[in-house]
């Protein structure tokens, strides 16, 4: 019963984690492309879309149901 009780929990735990970085990560070469054929083809244009739209995303919802940031290692992307 303990196994089983603490593989739940473990199992909750990394869900949480990917759940809290969906987005967090550095663009792949399949969006790169997207946004290159939406128009953005400067790696500057790229960064700034980076920073406006995920890097600065509200991640979770805080005690009073307004959409809140966490302390994401995103901007790690942007050289």
């Amino acid at each position: 019963m303990v196994v089983a009780t603490t593989s739940l929990f473990l199992a909750i735990e990394v869900a949480e984690k990917a759940m809290n970085n969906a987005g967090r990560y550095c663009l792949t070469p399949d969006e790169i492309k997207t946004l290159n054929d939406a128009g953005l083809t400067t790696q500057f244009q790229l960064d700034e879309f980076w920073s406006q739209n995920l890097s600065n995303a509200p991640t979770h919802l805080d005690s009073s149901g307004s959409p809140a940031l966490s302390n994401s290692l995103a901007e790690q992307c942007i050289d």
